[in-house]
């Protein structure tokens, strides 16, 4: 609707569309502190065309409290689907971009934020250091100035796995995978195989990238809180620098060995090879 009138005693709006006879007009009577609508025309003859993504009533805030229910019931409800909800809803066609950005509200409401997530993060692991004894966790920080404090990485490694891995077969895969939150990041993981032949997940870590120095401290964590002094068989990809890390920190005289991955190998040769055989 458009307002055409917007005082302290009269109020009057039209519908935005032109020839659509929708009006309602509305006055504070004389010594009265409320408002009576003097006419009202209650039918629309048009065709609604505003309600597009330019719409300035159906704001992402909006857009949030609607999808807000679902999204508790459904975390991985897609832009997309925002879009359809939000059509089928308040028959409103919105973009992408609001669908995104009412969705990202709407997992703050859930989660909380980002920034809050990363701050409440040591309080998070001492609770869980304090419930699951014998959990070992290191949080490290960087200073890139001043009187400021960043998150720079942390390593955790629950009770149960570290003491679990005593009966695992003696082989580790450590393997990274990138994170696509809004600070992005790698994620370090440490696998055995336990007695079932199932995966037995050891020990986790969140870094700026994958890098020497992130692998480099990682696998110190790893060795000196969950393998200690056990001779085990690493499996990785063929990561530039990795063999040289995991020979340094885990020598063979030692007992220790490092093997490349079969998987990753037929990936990168079906890669390297596709040019010349498809």
């Amino acid at each position: 609707m458009k307002v055409l009138k917007s005082t302290k005693t009269t109020y009057t709006v039209k519908c935005t569309v032109e020839g659509c006879p929708w009006r309602l007009h509305a006055s504070v009577p004389k010594d009265a502190t409320y408002f009576r609508v003097k006419t009202y025309a209650g039918q629309h003859t048009c065709v609604i065309p505003m309600l597009n993504a330019a719409h300035r009533n159906c704001t992402s805030n909006l857009i949030c409290q609607v999808i807000l229910p679902l999204m508790k019931a459904r975390l991985n409800m897609t832009p997309k689907e925002v879009q359809e909800t939000v059509r089928s809803t308040l028959h409103v066609q919105i973009s992408y971009w609001k669908a995104w950005l009412a969705r990202s509200k709407a997992l703050q409401i859930i989660y909380g934020s980002w920034e809050q997530s990363y701050t409440d993060l040591p309080r998070y692991l001492t609770m869980l250091q304090s419930t699951n004894h014998g959990t070992f966790w290191r949080l490290d920080h960087r200073w890139p100035s001043e009187g400021i404090c960043q998150f720079g990485r942390v390593f955790w490694s629950f009770a149960p796995s570290i003491q679990g891995f005593a009966h695992c077969r003696p082989v580790v895969s450590i393997d990274a995978t990138h994170l696509y939150g809004k600070y992005e990041g790698h994620a370090l993981i440490a696998t055995a195989v336990d007695a079932n032949d199932s995966i037995f997940s050891l020990a986790f870590a969140i870094c700026e990238g994958e890098n020497g120095r992130s692998w480099r401290w990682f696998l110190h964590n790893l060795g000196h809180y969950v393998i200690r002094n056990r001779p085990v068989c690493f499996i990785s990809d063929r990561f530039s620098g990795l063999k040289e890390i995991v020979a340094e920190l885990y020598p063979t005289r030692q007992g220790h060995a490092h093997r490349w991955c079969l998987r990753h190998m037929k990936a990168n040769m079906a890669k390297q090879l596709k040019m010349i055989y498809y």
